[in-house]
């Protein structure tokens, strides 16, 4: 474990170079793995973006880490992020701002900046992410990747540190080089039993309840179209199909009323 020297990374995507592997084989053997660092993984110290934790080294690995190194992934660096994600402007982390690889005149916005930033470099696969309030969605659009939210609690949060689980997600992007047939780069860390995601609107929506999840997928923008759900392998076991949407009486006429107070209309 190591800092990353500046030319190896001149968009300070990353806090910590690793190597983490459990020597196994399965459908992510040779894929390289950045994750985020407010994400445990043993041994390797965990900074959430601040040099208050700068000595903290978690015992364990979160549930996501151990699922990917489970089927054969190994985890090479720890990634750059908003001090304690409470910022999306990839400017707070005590490690320095995080900059955008299309502009470097720019930051790569966050919380997840590192995330996004790091798949410009050749050394990942994949990166893992967390998001909030948009802290997977903002990086993929300012750094011209493609970000995906889970649906919340599909995927676990267990061993990721959160703003409020009750609203927080975790998950992979993926590199602009994944071959097209590369269907899901996490696929392979699924937990046996889950059953099918069902996709697609619906004009009604029923909210899960209890802890958060991990799963924000990001691929680059180039990634293919049969490239469908990255995010599907570590999703949670016996999860229901959710039926995903908004309820238009709630989403459009009660704003519309509150909007319309606001401005005296």
């Amino acid at each position: 474990m190591r800092r990353p020297t500046p030319s190896e990374d001149p968009l300070n995507a990353i806090v910590n170079w690793c190597r983490v592997s459990a020597g196994r084989e399965g459908l992510l053997a040779g894929k390289r793995i950045g994750l985020k660092d407010n994400m445990a993984l043993t041994g390797v110290p965990m900074t959430l973006g601040s040099r208050l934790l700068e000595t903290y080294v978690p015992a364990e690995d979160c549930l996501v880490a151990q699922r990917l190194l489970a089927a054969g992934a190994e985890v090479v660096a720890k990634l750059n992020m908003d001090g304690f994600a409470w910022s999306a402007g990839a400017e707070t982390s005590d490690f320095g701002p995080i900059l955008n690889p299309v502009d470097p005149s720019r930051t790569a916005s966050g919380s997840s900046g590192g995330s996004a930033a790091a798949l410009a470099y050749e050394h990942f696969d994949v990166t893992f992410g967390t998001d909030q309030a948009g802290s997977i969605r903002l990086p993929a659009a300012w750094c011209g990747v493609l970000g995906l939210k889970p649906t919340h609690s599909l995927v676990p949060y267990t061993g990721i540190v959160p703003l409020d689980p009750a609203y927080c997600d975790s998950g992979p992007r993926s590199a602009a080089r994944a071959p097209a047939n590369d269907n899901g780069a996490t696929r392979g860390i699924r937990q046996p039993g889950s059953p099918a995601l069902r996709r697609g609107r619906r004009r009604t929506t029923t909210a899960r309840q209890g802890g958060g999840s991990a799963g924000v997928a990001c691929f680059a923008a180039r990634a293919p179209a049969n490239d469908n759900g990255a995010t599907r392998g570590i999703r949670q076991p016996g999860s229901p199909a959710v039926r995903r949407g908004y309820p238009r009486e709630v989403v459009f006429d009660r704003a519309a009323t509150f909007i319309g107070e606001f401005w005296g209309s």
